[in-house]
């Protein structure tokens, strides 16, 4: 699995009658062969969070991961198998080598995993949302108001900045939950009053509270644009896996279908401003 072809048998009996099949028949034994660098089944890690995941009417997973999973399996004919596992269970997996793919990941989440490697398949921007009779309380240097409730989900990392900032809240103040959508319900109970979010999380879950005016979105500038995608993750995955499911990816952010995935889920207007432009950038490796 690991050589795409040097020791596949079909292409040593293509090479001994070559005289009879000639160069139809190495093609075809380069392409099986590169096929079989292929698990039969990959196992696409991701977890609940607004439009990027969500659970449809029937409770199957849905939204733009899912989406993109699914299209990475049909393009590269390894059929990937989409679960929903909790974060802080994800990163005891990945500990393991249990888990090849995880998405939504980013560039700084990947340095956490030797020979990961990112690719990066649209943008979004990380930003506060916040209850409007508390957003005096709160900056971007500190919480002053002993009564805000920061709501945080168990295991997730949010970015550089944003993690030292979560880390300074007092232990009193600070909501660790096992799920975005946890954290969304305890804000519209009244429960926590503030968290950070992307804009594909907040926008699916405000709209779904019944007083979403309530709280503001509040844009910090210490809070980055940052590019979204997939982490694979070597091992389980072989060198030969990674360059086969990097260039799909790579071919679905650059012909166009990542936007429109990303249009199924928002406006035209919106899915554009999320696109990566073509060749924007190739993957990105651990550092360490």
């Amino acid at each position: 699995m690991h050589l795409p072809y040097p020791r596949s048998g079909l292409v040593r009996t293509c090479l001994r009658v070559l005289h009879l099949c000639g160069i139809t028949c190495i093609a075809s034994g380069m392409i099986v062969a590169a096929r079989a660098a292929c698990p039969s089944s990959m196992l696409g890690a991701t977890a609940e969070l607004g439009l990027a995941v969500f659970r449809d009417q029937n409770g199957q997973p849905a939204g733009i991961i899912v989406d993109m999973y699914r299209e990475l399996g049909r393009r590269s004919a390894c059929p990937v198998d989409v679960q929903l596992i909790p974060p802080a269970r994800m990163m005891a997996m990945r500990d393991h080598n249990q888990i090849p793919m995880v998405a939504p990941s980013s560039a700084a989440v990947v340095n956490l995993y030797k020979g990961s490697i990112f690719v990066p398949m649209f943008v979004s921007h990380m930003d506060l949302i916040v209850h409007k009779q508390f957003a005096k309380g709160i900056s971007a240097h500190s919480i002053s108001d002993p009564n805000i409730r920061f709501g945080v989900m168990r295991g997730a990392r949010y970015g550089d900045w944003a993690d030292k900032f979560i880390s300074s809240i007092p232990d009193a103040q600070r909501v660790v939950v096992n799920s975005v959508e946890n954290i969304y319900r305890m804000m519209e109970a009244g429960r926590i009053q503030a968290t950070f979010g992307n804009d594909y999380v907040y926008r699916y879950y405000l709209k779904q509270m019944a007083h979403a005016d309530d709280f503001l979105i509040v844009h910090l500038k210490e809070l980055p644009t940052v590019d979204v995608g997939p982490a694979l993750l070597n091992p389980p995955l072989s060198e030969a896996d990674l360059q086969l499911l990097i260039t799909h990816l790579k071919g679905m952010r650059d012909d166009g279908t990542m936007e429109k995935i990303l249009s199924q889920h928002f406006d035209p207007q919106t899915s554009r401003s999320l696109s990566l432009p073509t060749l924007h950038q190739s993957e990105v490796r651990a550092t360490k």
